[in-house]
């Protein structure tokens, strides 16, 4: 019971996720690169896409990411990736305080992005257009903007 308190604590005193509903969406860093996850903080279960394909704000994909640099212009997705739409199994039950998340190197977000060396702020928008199921999670969110550092 320790270990699920402190859990919940390290999240909700976080400075990386906002909270809408009771789904959170955060970014963390870890190993040259970044985990984009959603947290379920109610107490029921909450159904959703867990693919987390990334790509433009029009595309088939469930994440855009928004990078900055320190002079303030902004970095789009600049990759060719075909996305097909999602299909049932890119679903999840995701419990209460339970979350699931997907790690994107620095090196793979880089040629994505067109990122060059230096200082960015990223942040991450999750929005499921698809809606294999109509009862999946499908309100925006945002994430808190997070520093990171292309070598």
């Amino acid at each position: 019971m320790t270990k699920i308190v402190i859990l919940i604590g390290f999240f909700l005193l976080s400075n990386n996720l906002i909270a809408f509903s009771d789904i959170e969406l955060g970014l963390l860093k870890k190993n040259n690169g970044v985990i984009l996850y959603l947290l379920n903080t109610s107490l029921a279960d909450v159904y959703v896409n867990k693919r987390f394909a990334i790509g433009p704000a029009d595309g088939l994909n469930e994440v855009e990411l928004v990078f900055t640099n320190a002079d303030g212009q902004k970095f789009l997705f600049m990759s060719k990736v075909r996305t097909s739409p999602a299909s049932e199994k890119d679903y999840n039950l995701l419990g209460a305080d339970m979350f699931v998340g997907r790690y994107f190197s620095l090196d793979q977000l880089s040629r994505y992005y067109a990122l060059v060396q230096g200082e960015y702020k990223v942040k991450a928008i999750y929005k499921d257009r698809h809606l294999v199921d109509k009862t999946a999670f499908s309100e925006k969110l945002e994430s808190k903007p997070i520093s990171i550092t292309i070598e």
